[in-house]
């Protein structure tokens, strides 16, 4: 259930993109390696086996292509914020239109990325549940399994805490710099019962 009601959130699904990242370059090792041993064969069994080792290979190589954004950090574009523009100078009543337009775009930007922090704070919140129900089913079952789920839970929420914060942080500078700062620019051409951001 829990499952289902994050599948669609952007930070797991690039959350999913880097782990597969990671299992394409191992298994990538692993087949190269292997083909290793039977580069050297002389009999058809050998060669055959040889051939579809290299065609798994470079279908292996052609998956982590298109993954190789998700090579380092899942989170790095999502918490990262727009950068800001320098603002355009306010010299005449007619250049009062390109400052409105950066001033439209610093809003919609903030809000783009608090919309992503939020989404980010929902995911944290679905796994902390899950870990809580998690913990709950290892009490009950004291196995492997379970501890190994947990596990795995826990490295996930780590991770996505870890990115919250950052996010967090990240959000706070960028509320500063768009803020009052660079708006207060054209308090004498702006309404004054509006805000920049």
């Amino acid at each position: 259930m829990i499952e289902e009601s994050v599948k669609d959130n952007i930070w797991f699904k690039r959350y999913g993109n880097y782990l597969n990242y990671q299992k394409l370059l191992e298994e990538l090792s692993t087949v190269e390696n292997e083909s290793k041993k039977f580069k050297t064969g002389k009999d058809k069994a050998a060669l055959d086996r040889y051939e579809k080792l290299l065609s798994k290979q470079e279908s292996l190589k052609q998956q982590i292509e298109l993954l190789q954004e998700y090579k380092t950090s899942p989170f790095s574009t999502l918490v990262e914020p727009v950068e800001l523009e320098s603002y355009p100078k306010v010299t005449n009543p007619f250049a009062i239109i390109s400052a409105l337009s950066y001033i439209k775009k610093i809003k919609q930007d903030s809000t783009e990325y608090k919309t992503r922090i939020d989404q980010l704070t929902v995911l944290v919140t679905k796994l902390k549940e899950k870990m809580h129900l998690l913990e709950e089913i290892y009490r009950i079952e004291n196995s492997v399994i379970n501890e190994d789920l947990i596990y795995e839970a826990q490295k996930e929420l780590n991770a996505f805490t870890t990115a919250q914060e950052i996010a967090n942080t990240s959000y706070s500078l960028h509320v500063k710099k768009s803020g009052r700062g660079q708006c207060a620019h054209y308090t004498r051409y702006y309404r004054a019962n509006e805000t920049c951001v």
